[in-house]
């Protein structure tokens, strides 16, 4: 019964949870038999996560553990989830909870849909006849032979697939996933796995793989209910009661209360329902949310003037002080889930947004709210138009180089310099013609030339790896 049930509970989706438990207990009744808990590895796993700045969820632990069990059986093994389900720090955290318990290990992390099948599994020349080695023959031959960095002391050493599954390549792993253990090459060399090498593969969906290839491998599904967003935003929260200071308390409340009022479980599900210009998952706008977040406090505590604001607020105005962060927060808010709505779902949002909001109202205006930024000096929404600056010509400028600053210009301008100033990607999306070069391309004009390189890639159908070298 434990074997039946510790086995398969970890592959089942979380509505067929309870379903499959009654399933055991109709097989077995009136017998309960309680999950081994392995105390050492839970708490090496929750001392690592802790470690890591994340949260020592139930959920969270209990996955890291039950791929602990898989690996012991099984020598490869699937992780599957939708994006931002945490799959990549489960298997981190386990790998560093080994460490923890005297089990050193080491692991290499590869992308195979980054690179053709000849480059990952290595081929012929077919003017030369000589064989090129390819990224995963070279690492598992050397984790086989223990090269540098791998050693005989290491005694988990983990290839991690990390990348959608393509019929192109998986086939050829069969013979690396089944009883053999054995990477077959092209040029008849075969590469085994030893005891201490495991296979990971890291995966959205099974959608493009064989069920002879699934049954060859354990299968550990993270449900998006096992972990979600909520941990994410926890650790995040941290980092306002580390200097201990009340005005770091009161943001710490405030945002608290502002993630229970905008966004809560039924907001995310209808947000699922809505048509959006890019695929977005919960953590994602949660993700963006928060950036948006550190940018604005981190702004405003470089500023001299706003940082004497905050502290005459502390002392005689805590109402408005909250209120200031309200502001921070819907900003945040609007930027991360409007965003990438279609125009007419921008109006529907912004409609929402105007009228929920309690704190400082958006001016009477037809203007959409993304039209607007909070000035906290004056404490009020103000219109992107006051930040246009006058246009002047200057003598002998290009016209291919000309831009005349409009809303859409400063608006632009700053959430790109927002993403670039905290280090996170930006994605722009428009159709040809929509000025999306222009406006990167205006951004990168005025930036420090010694602390930002630029570099212009064309991607297409047709690039591939060898391209980008």
């Amino acid at each position: 019964m434990r074997a039946l049930r510790d086995f398969n509970l970890p592959k089942i989706i979380y509505a067929d949870v309870q379903i499959f438990l009654g399933l055991i207990r109709d097989l077995f009744p009136g017998i309960e038999i309680a999950t081994k808990i392995d105390h050492a590895l839970n708490e090496a796993v929750s001392i690592e996560t802790v470690k890591a700045g994340l949260q020592a969820e139930e959920g969270f632990v209990k996955k890291c553990v039950n791929l602990k069990e898989i690996l012991e059986v099984r020598h490869s093994c699937f992780i599957i989830g939708t994006t931002g389900n945490a799959k990549t720090k489960v298997w981190k955290i386990l790998a560093e909870a080994e460490k923890r318990l005297g089990r050193d290990s080491i692991y290499e992390i590869i992308d195979p849909k980054a690179v053709s099948s000849d480059e990952l599994f290595g081929y012929m020349n077919p003017k030369t006849k000589e064989w090129r080695d390819g990224v995963l023959s070279t690492i598992m031959r050397n984790m086989n032979r223990c090269n540098p960095p791998f050693k005989e002391t290491h005694e988990n050493k983990w290839i991690v697939l990390d990348g959608d599954i393509d019929p192109e390549w998986i086939e050829s792993c069969n013979t690396v996933m089944d009883d053999n253990k054995v990477l077959t090459l092209v040029s008849q060399e075969r590469i085994p796995l030893t005891a201490s090498m495991r296979l990971l593969l890291e995966v959205s969906n099974l959608r493009n793989a064989t069920p002879a290839t699934v049954s060859r491998g354990g299968v550990l599904f993270i449900n998006d209910n096992d972990i979600g967003w909520q941990p994410y935003v926890n650790s995040w929260m941290d980092q306002f009661k580390k200097s201990g200071k009340n005005e770091d308390e009161i943001v710490r409340t405030v945002f608290d209360i502002c993630f229970r009022n905008y966004v809560s479980e039924n907001f995310l599900d209808n947000m699922k329902t809505e048509e959006t210009i890019a695929p977005m998952v919960p953590i994602s706008y949660i993700q963006s949310l928060t950036t948006i977040i550190d940018y604005l406090y981190l702004t405003m505590k470089q500023s001299k003037e706003k940082m004497e604001l905050i502290r005459k607020l502390k002392g005689e105005n805590e109402d408005q002080l909250k209120i200031i962060y309200e502001t921070m927060f819907i900003f945040a808010f609007m930027w991360s889930f409007g965003a990438v709505l279609p125009e007419d779902g921008k109006v529907k949002f912004s409609n929402s947004l105007k009228s929920n909001i309690k704190s400082i109202k958006f001016p009477d205006s037809k203007d959409l709210c993304f039209q607007f930024h909070y000035d906290m000096l004056e404490g009020k929404w103000v219109n992107w138009s006051s930040s246009v600056d006058h246009y002047r010509y200057s003598e002998g400028e290009l016209f291919e180089s000309i831009v005349v600053p409009t809303t859409e210009t400063v608006k632009n301008k700053f959430l790109i310099d927002l993403h670039v100033g905290r280090g996170k990607p930006i994605l722009f999306v428009g159709t040809a013609g929509t000025a999306k070069t222009t406006y990167i391309k205006d951004f990168f004009r005025d930036v420090d030339k010694e602390k930002i390189r630029t570099a212009s890639i064309n991607f297409n159908s047709y690039t591939d790896s060898l391209s980008l070298q």
